[in-house]
């Protein structure tokens, strides 16, 4: 700073509690490393928690330094400490019909599919699991997950979403059907 000028510095020293959790996110299905683990933090304060560096402890173990985001009065929000070592999972999904669809001078395919998230947990303890497979606004899903709006930049998108517990050394399979309208292909 130079002289006469004036800035605001956010000085924040509280200890938040977090639930350790997993996050398997379907964003990407060529992603190698989809399974992360970290903690769900909760801002249950009455004030706006600012983003910054923080540390992750454990049961008293150190897990290593975080980035928080800002999180809202209220707000939920996965911290990812590093790869999970507990969770194994794959992504399946069929086409099931299609059809062409005319808007004015567009041509769209109507796609319905069917999909299914299997997870295992190879861990001698229960785990619980976010589910994420974001989709693009113009999808509609149903079964097992619900629909999250998520702050992508420049673009609205959705997230298939569902919090699951899988107990130790388990497998849950989780079923969806995604409608989606896309620009078809001539």
């Amino acid at each position: 700073m130079k002289q006469g000028e004036l800035a605001k510095v956010t000085v924040f020293s509280r200890k938040v509690e977090g639930q350790p959790t997993h996050l398997w996110d379907a964003a990407d299905p060529d992603n190698a490393q989809p399974a992360y683990q970290g903690l769900l933090l909760s801002n249950t304060s009455e004030l706006l928690l600012p983003s910054g560096q923080g540390s992750a402890f454990s049961s008293g173990s150190y897990l290593g330094e975080v980035c928080v985001p800002a999180i809202p009065v209220g707000a939920r929000a996965f911290i990812p400490v590093g790869p999970s070592s507990a969770l194994r999972g794959n992504l399946s999904e069929v086409l099931k019909s299609s059809r062409m669809l005319e808007s004015g001078d567009t041509m769209l395919d109507e796609q319905h599919l069917q999909g299914r998230v299997t997870l295992s947990n190879v861990s001698p303890r229960e785990i619980s699991v976010i589910v994420r497979r974001v989709v693009s606004a113009k999808s509609v899903a149903s079964h097992d997950f619900t629909v999250r709006a998520l702050t992508m930049p420049g673009e609205s998108f959705h997230a298939l979403q569902a919090t699951i517990t899988i107990p130790a050394r388990s497998t849950k399979t989780l079923k969806y059907t995604l409608e989606r309208i896309l620009p078809a292909v001539r």
